[in-house]
């Protein structure tokens, strides 16, 4: 939870000095938020072998979409940026924190 606060933060601080406006191809269509949301939850895509997933069930770290998904649903900026309803999965009443407001 700290990384992503931390690097939503520098994120914001550079993006949005001056406005500016990502243009990627492709992607016009998305805010910055979303672009950069998109981009964590790619940092974690996986394809698993055989082998891959037998080494997965004795890793003390849970897979990678786990990682991602359990990080974004308690990231309040995740759930105002792709207008998630309030008491759905992405956007849970009680979310945890690690740094108090």
């Amino acid at each position: 939870m700290n990384g992503i606060l931390g690097a939503f933060s520098a994120y914001q601080n550079n993006v949005y000095e001056g406005e500016k406006k990502l243009k990627l191809p492709g992607l016009e269509n998305y805010s910055n938020d979303q672009i950069f949301f998109m981009g964590f939850g790619m940092i974690w895509c996986s394809l698993y072998t055989n082998d891959g997933l037998v080494q997965q069930l004795n890793d003390i770290h849970p897979p990678g979409y786990i990682r991602a998904i359990m990080t974004l649903r308690h990231f309040d900026e995740f759930a105002k940026s792709w207008n998630c309803n309030k008491s759905t999965y992405m956007n849970p009443d009680k979310k945890c924190k690690l740094w108090v407001d």
